[in-house]
This record gives C-alpha cells, structure tokens and sequence, in this order.
C-alpha cells in the first residue's frame, strides 16, 4: 500500500482585472496509508491574500518577485 495524494485547484475560468477572486487548492490523500512530508506550493503576485486553513500552512518569502505559499499538509 502506498500514499496516493491528489491536489485539486479550483478558480474561476475568468476574472475581472483589479478585482478579487478566490483560487482554492485542496490536497487530500486518498491511499491507506499515511503520506508524510506533502508540500504544496502556490507561486502568488505579492498583492494576493493568503489564508490558511490547514494548520501549519504559511507565508514565506524566498526574496525573488514572486511570493510563495507554503503549506505542510498532513495525511
């Protein structure tokens, strides 16, 4: 038996410039066994909000133009 981790993102197909819109990303593990040490990371523009849901998650800046959003997802 192995992790089978799958990731699910979903936004809208169009969006309206300067406007907000909201992009969900969903990581789940559908295998029976535990999947460890799962990292998912989003590139963002710096203007995005971020909120975690998933405990762990969090905002780090690596330093380039580009944020990034990191979350540790347990199984």
């Amino acid at each position: 038996n192995k992790p089978a981790v799958r990731v699910v993102k979903v936004a809208p197909k169009q969006a309206v410039r300067d406007e907000p819109f909201l992009v969900r990303i969903a990581v789940d593990n559908t295998g029976k066994v535990p999947a460890e040490n799962v990292r998912v990371v989003e590139n963002l523009p710096p203007s995005a909000e971020f909120e975690p849901i998933t405990k762990g998650a969090k905002r780090t800046d690596k330093g380039d133009k580009t944020d990034r959003r990191d979350a540790a997802v347990p199984a």
